[in-house]
């Protein structure tokens, strides 16, 4: 297993963040709805594992196990994520929600994915989640770059923190991309 070998997280998983926000349990879950119809963006919840890392099966509780991630990710939107002012925002602030976050990973403006160690409090990592989301759909620019836009927009973000990573090979790499090992120590 790999970072970015990823699996979705699936509304039977007896895990309280897979219920929180794929089973619609969380307090601000409507916000997922809110966000398709009216922002155009969808989210989905993934989960990974370190190859060193005890693999859970049959649906077992991924939350409080260490070494596992969970990924938050949001794809589509009405215009091209501001990503400095998304990862600047207020939102990110509040009660330290930043401080969870141990990776963030974009190839595009229109894809961010926000990780998380499995091993936190998942009431905790629910509610940065909820801020993420709120700071996604606040951070939306007006309209798509064009292609050499586009590139701008890649090469815009390259001086952020390293925690927020922009066009690089994290974003692609994964165990099916050989001979390339991540994380394999």
């Amino acid at each position: 297993m790999s970072f970015n070998h990823r699996w979705r997280a699936y509304p039977g998983l007896d895990d309280p963040l897979v219920a929180a926000w794929v089973g619609g349990r969380h307090s601000g879950y409507s916000i997922v709805e809110h966000a398709e119809s009216s922002y155009y963006t969808r989210f989905s919840l993934w989960g990974s594992q370190r190859p060193w890392a005890e693999p859970r099966t049959n649906g077992e509780r991924v939350s409080g196990t260490p070494g596992h991630l969970w990924h938050a990710t949001w794809i589509g939107g009405n215009g091209p994520l501001r990503l400095r002012e998304w990862w600047e925002d207020s939102y990110l602030d509040i009660d330290g929600w930043r401080d969870l976050i141990v990776y963030v990973c974009t190839d595009g403006p229109g894809a961010l994915s926000v990780s998380f160690a499995a091993v936190d409090d998942p009431a905790a990592i629910a509610q940065a989640i909820g801020h993420c989301f709120q700071a996604v759909l606040h951070n939306q620019g007006l309209r798509w770059p064009g292609v050499d836009e586009d590139d701008a927009w890649l090469r815009r973000y390259g001086d952020l923190d390293p925690r927020v990573q922009v066009d690089t090979n994290w974003a692609v790499v994964d165990e099916s991309t050989k001979p390339i090992s991540i994380f394999g120590a």
